[in-house]
């Protein structure tokens, strides 16, 4: 079931057609941007998060927009609401509205999607096939897969924030610790008994920032995705399919894993406010307000 679910994403992605650039199509992300500036008000916008083959942008508005892979109408959130917050899945969408609302779209085989998420719902993180977040008493729920148990969140914790990864969970409790739960094949539900101010989950790997603003990461190759003999300080990191971005706390921004020389030659020399990494691509908002990626979502 786990390699079942697998084979459709990656096999969703990599067959997604590059048609002509224009929001709500199918699209390469690199081959959107340039029509960006043009279409919304990129001064505007305050939260960013790229998912499989698609990114998703929110202004001050509280319009979505969203880009890439239009395979599985991941895109098509309905532009008559007004949202707080977005989340890009692996081949779905979910977002919360001003109206108390949580609503996704695009694949729904594992109920990853449903058009409605639970009531009352403060935050939201959508996952490979599965998608959880936190509602008004601190507790995580959750809904789609859980083959590996990644959407069966422990009961009678306080949270503050939950990231689902590719068949994993993490989310980060009051106290600074982290709970993860999930697939741990590759020790990406393992946390090290440390405080964090942030945690971000990948598709097979997690990393987080320490109290001390340091990266620390845990799961597939992680020793290799943690910069060596590292000093920098860093203000918000995020963890993809097989790549992490983080910003330091000059505004510089670092990459390691698969692509990390291309992220690293894409960014360098440049201030970035906001990071997001997805499957295959990474996006970011830098200082002049501008949107700025690399990768393709086909």
């Amino acid at each position: 079931m786990g390699k079942r679910l697998l084979v459709l994403l990656i096999n969703a992605l990599l067959s997604a057609s590059c048609s002509q650039p224009a929001l709500n199509h199918d699209s390469s992300i690199h081959d959107l941007i340039s029509n960006l500036s043009a279409t919304i008000d990129s001064k505007s916008i305050i939260q960013i998060s790229s998912g499989g083959g698609h990114t998703c942008y929110l202004n001050a508005l509280g319009e979505a927009i969203c880009v890439g892979n239009n395979i599985f109408k991941q895109l098509d959130l309905p532009h008559d609401k007004k949202y707080l917050e977005i989340s890009a899945g692996g081949l779905h969408t979910c977002a919360t509205t001003t109206d108390n609302t949580s609503i996704c779209v695009g694949e729904n085989a594992a109920g990853q999607a449903p058009a409605l998420m639970p009531e009352g719902l403060t935050s939201l993180s959508a996952g490979g096939f599965h998608t959880c977040g936190l509602n008004q008493k601190h507790e995580i729920v959750c809904v789609g897969s859980n083959m590996f148990k990644q959407a069966s969140p422990p009961a009678g914790a306080n949270f503050v924030s939950v990231s689902a990864g590719g068949f994993h969970t993490c989310a980060l409790l009051e106290s600074g610790h982290v709970q993860c739960f999930g697939d741990n094949s590759r020790q990406q539900s393992s946390p090290p008994d440390i405080l964090f101010k942030s945690i971000s989950a990948g598709f097979d790997h997690t990393c987080g920032l320490s109290l001390e603003d340091k990266i620390v990461c845990f799961g597939e190759s992680s020793l290799e995705r943690i910069p060596k003999d590292d000093n920098n300080q860093y203000q918000s990191l995020s963890a993809g399919g097989f790549l992490t971005c983080a910003i330091k706390k000059d505004q510089s921004a670092i990459c390691f894993g698969a692509s990390a020389k291309i992220a690293s030659a894409a960014w360098a020399g440049k201030k970035l406010l906001s990071i997001a990494s997805g499957m295959f691509h990474s996006c970011a908002i830098d200082s002049s307000f501008k949107l700025d990626c690399f990768g393709n979502s086909d």
